[in-house]
């Protein structure tokens, strides 16, 4: 049976070294005891608080996929069964199924979470939350008040979103989980995409004010970063995870999409990619090296392409320029505290001292 795991962060990073993280099973902890780094007693109580301290921070292994999955496969299921129950019965009926549901994911999310399983507990809440906007919707619809007249009206849209953010905010009250950031980044990014269809009304339909929607998801997702930035390493919990993770994604996605027209735009795209991989040593945050790798490779293999288009030479010079970024990350991975500590002296001391993690 493999043993758990906790990811900690170097400590050395305060003194502007590069905040690197290492994974340590307990195994380790028995090594430093046996070295004589740490007493045997020690062992033990380490690694409890360790597991203490690390337990609602977003991991990737069995348990955690069993409880996204099925925390995924419950949504699907709850909008199935909503739509059947609208279908057949009616908005009344949709209300009472969302409140039942809402009440009863609630309980057991509160259940979960005195139990110290915080994150099925907290996923569970989170799917509470969900519930509030459709039984707002639905109580509407039982009044008289036509689905098809209020997702038509941006006020009530508005409403429905801003009742999704502060049902959120209010469990963040009570339930310290970070993955409850998550309806609050969408129900942003739907309330922005909402007052663009206020502000170009009569513009066209959604798909003709396509670049509009872009640009602002592009913004939308610059604020959740810089959100991510200000919470980063101040509260328990990193809650500042979903928020890169959603800001990030917003903002490449949506940058990727919009039209760079001339080739000086697509250079500017490149340069704001290596733009994001200099702010994940920065920041010590994965996401940005994700996204800004990718958008590197597509600006590389665009000129590539465009150099060598319809000529045996593009092949080869891609193969080469697959080995080399191989070799660089060789390179970097025999020298990574070294380069990143390069790329942190360039940083301006003020601004370096504010970074998460070294102060």
């Amino acid at each position: 049976m493999q043993r758990p795991k906790v990811v900690v962060e170097n400590p050395v990073a305060a003194q502007g070294a590069s905040r690197r993280t290492l994974t340590v099973d307990r195994n380790d902890l028995e090594w430093a005891a046996g070295e004589g780094l740490i007493s045997q007693p020690q062992v033990g109580q380490l690694w409890d608080a360790l597991l203490k301290r690390h337990a609602e921070r977003p991991q990737f292994d069995l348990a955690h996929l069993f409880w996204y999955a099925g925390a995924v496969l419950v949504l699907i299921a709850m909008s199935w069964f909503g739509i059947e129950m609208g279908t057949r019965y009616g908005a009344p009926a949709v209300l009472a199924t969302s409140v039942v549901y809402s009440a009863a994911f609630l309980a057991g999310g509160a259940r979960l979470w005195g139990q110290n399983l915080k994150v099925p507990g907290g996923l569970l809440v989170t799917l509470a939350v969900t519930m509030v906007p459709v039984a707002v919707g639905s109580l509407a619809e039982s009044v008289g008040y036509p689905l098809s007249t209020y997702l038509s009206n941006t006020g009530f849209q508005f409403l429905l979103e801003g009742v999704t953010v502060a049902s959120a905010l209010l469990a963040l009250r009570f339930f310290k989980f970070p993955f409850l950031t998550a309806p609050i980044a969408a129900s942003l990014w739907l309330m922005s995409l909402t007052a663009v269809d206020y502000l170009f009304s009569g513009s066209g339909s959604f798909f003709g004010m396509w670049n509009e929607q872009l640009t602002v998801t592009m913004l939308f997702g610059i604020g959740i970063t810089f959100v991510g930035l200000l919470v980063d390493g101040k509260r328990e919990g990193d809650y500042s995870f979903w928020l890169y993770l959603f800001g990030v994604s917003a903002f490449w996605f949506s940058l990727s999409l919009l039209d760079s027209g001339s080739e000086l735009g697509k250079a500017i795209y490149g340069l704001i990619n290596v733009g994001l991989m200099f702010t994940s040593v920065l920041l010590s945050r994965r996401v940005f090296l994700v996204y800004g790798s990718f958008g590197v490779l597509y600006y590389v293999g665009h000129l590539f392409y465009t150099l060598f288009a319809g000529s045996m030479l593009f092949p080869l010079f891609l193969t080469l320029f697959g080995v080399s970024i191989i070799w660089a990350g060789v390179k970097y991975h025999k020298n990574q505290a070294a380069i990143d500590g390069f790329l942190l002296a360039l940083v301006p001391a003020p601004l370096r001292d504010r970074l998460p993690g070294r102060d």
